[in-house]
């Protein structure tokens, strides 16, 4: 590659879809590397000869003003193919680039572009596995990289090639062996883009002393103490504590105070919690618990301070390097396993944890990563001696589910009355409590793991596991597994065919809106759990000779593979209902068990729920009473008319919290509006068109359901306001993730979804109004009849949904639809909570 050159080139388009006659390059540019030196650069506007749709004009910058007095395509078709031909052409995301532009050289007559390609996505993807975002821009942000115009050519064609030089540093300090890996597994890439790979498997590599090898791969190294830091640390607590000592009336000195005192509610936005998180910690050890480990560490690294910081998980989310070894063996059918394969080599020589969840990828979906993941701890390089950096912490970071499914195995390890627990995200602690207390299953679906092992062994249309092992000393093990999964099959058809004779009749069944349901009597299922107890253990007891069987086939095969990960989803089938057993033995008076079914009434097909309906006292006793004290922290939760609801979910004695607000919460110039007189979506359409047209701002519809967005949707994209601006839904026109993405990139959105807003709206991507439809279907039914828990609940749902939007807009608009038939008074509603707001009648009166 020394002295190849490469053409890095970027389009603007008149449209994303080349099959439609009508799009058109509306701007060229190419940014020319050689000897990983950017040499040269060429840019040009071209006039599509046609009106530039304004969604281009919002995402580009480019107008119909800009290309007015442009050339034509036609005028320097010949230039730019003199240009490209003969170079390596690179682009993000190549498979637009490069078949847009021999479009338009196929239509001015031109033979398509004869050149290798290579692909700068999927090359970041494989080279850095752990980039949160592959986009052009934010790769440039997280890189450094000087990107001042996103979606301009020249600036993206720019930043391609910094990033393109980038890439080529890296492969270049990567081991041979990882190169000559990488070409070994043959992912499916674009173009010409596993030549890359093929360039740098005879680079001479510098030696790089960070790296070590274990188990045939070339590993970070894993340094499991803290180098005395516990010195620098005190050093730290004591100039701290005797700087908050001085400022007896500041909330961090509140803190302080109170750390190993009471219970302590937070209220504090994620730019104050340097002054949460700093007399927390320096307070006492502490244990955070929370539901974005990620988010949490970043924060905490922010405050500098020694390395004495422990994230805990459990086995299964790390690597095992035997399994990633075996499957290495065996050529992956699936084109993700195979790129995933890729990225964990690379992965591997920059992990510090071997946490799999560390790889951008959709960890918790993708069967691979279950079947090179841990099953146990012991002779796990990346927890080996983890124990004992744990014991020297004085911060440990754990998930809220962690807390919970692992409480005995931690306390055993650091001794926790010795520590302060933190509960972070805590308004959905008891709501995770009570989820990991509960378990639910369909019926028919061990039946279909069944059929999958059956098939496994006795298939005929592909190599079956007797023909694997046929002549090799495991055959032995096969054949017990196969008698092992029979019995298994037989057994649980006895206690099925049981249990829906004893429990689903047509009069059991209670019919709503989504076909069936039946509660059950908690005593009957413990009656027949107990009459069925025999057949029950003797499952358990197969799977557990049937799974030392199977773990102690060493092979290669792909079918094996497959076969373990439908083994381990059968053990955890098995597992939920060991737990449903416990609890229902354990907890019969806050348990609910339930059945639904569909409205053909097809039982196989049927889910069956057990759940924890209150927590009764248990948050306290199983968790904060092992714990010197407890804080609770979150952001818009501490409205003095919902304390007794948040005492009541947190389990605490209202008389012993000291409560502390961080923040000015109305420090905006906002709008508050409540809307009376539209009761109707086709009025609530008509408004957001007007609203929308004469504006020109961008909205968010918060709905209350999944039919009402689609309502929304329907009717703002059958009329005018779908010419003008990009209109979405979420579950509709896509998920959370990739509505995002396009809102990021248009001015001009109107956004419809019934999720919290902190999933959908930040700072770069925010709204000017937020329309909430309609509070009144909110408290419908909860407000009126039931007990005050319920009001508090919502109360806090779009309270928080309120304040996370004007904290990411201070100037935006909040409108609320008022149903004119209710009998709640929503001006003096909303006054006890935010201020500046008004009622108003109509569209006109604003």
């Amino acid at each position: 590659m020394k002295n190849s050159i490469f053409s890095v080139v970027d389009i603007e388009t008149t449209g994303s879809d080349m099959s439609e006659d009508a799009n058109r390059i509306i701007q060229f540019s190419c940014t020319f590397i050689k000897n990983n030196k950017i040499t040269d650069s060429y840019n040009v506007y071209i006039n599509p000869q046609m009106s530039i749709p304004s969604r281009i004009t919002d995402l580009t910058g480019i107008d119909n003003d800009k290309v007015s007095t442009a050339v034509s395509f036609e005028d320097v078709a010949h230039k730019i193919y003199e240009m490209l031909n003969g170079t390596t052409f690179i682009a993000h995301n190549i498979n637009f680039d490069l078949p847009f532009l021999n479009k338009e050289f196929a239509r001015v007559g031109y033979k398509p572009l004869d050149v290798k390609g290579y692909d700068t996505v999927t090359l970041s993807q494989i080279l850095m596995p752990t980039m949160e975002s592959y986009r052009l821009r934010d790769l440039s942000n997280t890189l450094g990289i000087v990107h001042k115009h996103p979606h301009s050519s020249a600036s993206d064609a720019f930043a391609t090639a910094k990033i393109f030089i980038l890439l080529s540093n890296y492969a270049r300090k990567l081991p041979k062996s990882v190169i000559s890996g990488i070409l070994k597994i043959k992912p499916s890439l674009p173009m010409n883009t596993l030549d890359f790979f093929e360039s740098y498997k005879d680079f001479e590599k510098s030696c790089n002393n960070n790296l070590c090898v274990k188990n045939g791969f070339y590993l970070q190294k894993v340094d499991n103490s803290f180098n005395n830091s516990r010195d620098k640390f005190d050093k730290c607590k004591k100039a701290y504590t005797d700087k908050v000592s001085q400022q007896d009336n500041s909330l961090e000195s509140s803190i302080s105070k109170n750390i190993n005192r009471n219970p302590i509610l937070i209220d504090a936005d994620s730019v104050d919690y340097n002054k949460v998180l700093q007399p927390i910690i320096y307070g006492n050890k502490v244990v955070f618990s929370t539901n974005n480990i990620k988010l949490l560490q970043k924060q905490i690294l922010q405050l500098n301070l020694p390395d004495n910081t422990v994230s805990l998980h459990s086995p299964s989310e790390y690597i095992d390097l035997y399994k990633f070894k075996s499957s290495l063996k065996y050529d992956s059918k699936s084109k993700k396993t195979k790129f995933i394969k890729c990225q964990v080599l690379v992965w591997l020589t920059v992990t510090k944890t071997g946490l799999l969840s560390e790889i951008n990828a959709n960890y918790n979906d993708i069967d691979y990563f279950k079947e090179i993941s841990s099953n146990y701890a012991n002779g796990n390089y990346y927890l080996k001696n983890f124990d004992r950096k744990l014991k020297k912490s004085n911060v440990v970071l754990i998930s809220h589910d962690y807390l919970i499914n692992n409480r005995d195995q931690l306390l055993e390890t650091i001794g926790s009355k010795n520590y302060n627990l933190v509960i972070n995200n805590a308004t959905n602690f008891n709501a995770t409590f009570l989820n990991n207390l509960s378990a639910n299953f369909q019926f028919n679906y061990v039946f279909t793991l069944i059929r999958k092992f059956q098939s496994d062994l006795h298939q005929t249309h592909y190599t079956n596991l007797y023909d694997v092992f046929k002549n090799s000393k495991y055959i032995s093990n096969i054949r017990v597994i196969d008698k092992g999964i029979k019995k298994i099959n037989r057994n649980f058809e006895i206690v099925f065919t049981a249990f829906k004779k004893l429990f689903i009749t047509k009069s059991s069944l209670i019919a709503n809106k989504d076909g069936y349901k039946c509660i059950f009597s908690n005593r009957s299922l413990i009656n027949f759990f107990n009459d069925y107890k025999a057949t029950i253990n003797e499952i358990e007891d197969l799977m557990s000779y049937v799974a030392n069987k199977t773990f102690n086939v060493k092979s290669n095969s792909v079918i094996m593979n497959k076969f373990i990960c439908n083994f381990m989803d059968l053990s955890e089938f098995i597992g939920k209902i060991r737990k449903i057993r416990k609890l229902l033995g354990e907890y019969e008076n806050v348990f609910q068990c339930m059945l639904t079914v569909n409205k053909d009434k097809n039982i196989d097909n049927a889910i069956f729920e057990a759940k924890m309906i209150s927590s009764s006292g248990l948050i306290k006793q199983k968790i904060y009473d092992n714990y010197k004290n407890v804080a609770f922290i979150d952001c818009d939760w501490l409205i003095a008319s919902c304390y007794d609801y948040v005492y009541k979910q947190l389990e605490l004695n209202g008389k012993r919290v000291k409560k502390m607000i961080f923040k000015n919460k109305f420090s905006g110039d906002n709008k508050f509006l409540v809307f009376k007189g539209y009761n109707d979506s086709g009025s609530k359409v008509k408004f957001i068109n007007k609203l929308t047209e004469e504006t020109d701002f961008k909205t968010f519809v918060l709905t209350d359901s999944t039919c009402s967005t689609e309502k929304y949707f329907l009717g703002l994209h059958d009329s005018e306001l779908s010419d003008l601006y990009s209109i979405y839904a979420r579950d509709i026109t896509g998920n959370n993730y990739k509505i995002l993405k396009k809102m990021s990139n248009h001015s001009r959105f109107v956004t419809i979804g019934n999720s919290r807003l902190e999933h959908m709206l930040s700072s770069e991507n925010n709204a000017d109004i937020l329309i909430i439809d309609s509070i009144s279907d909110y408290f419908k039914n909860n407000y009126l009849k039931e007990n005050s828990v319920n009001v508090a609940r919502y109360t806090l749902h779009l309270y928080n949904n309120i304040m996370h939007f004007i904290n990411t807009n201070p100037n935006g608009t909040v409108i609320v639809w008022d149903d004119i038939n209710s009998n709640i008074n929503f001006s003096k509603f909303f006054q006890k909570y935010i201020p500046n707001f008004k009622t108003v009648n109509s569209y006109i009166e604003n």
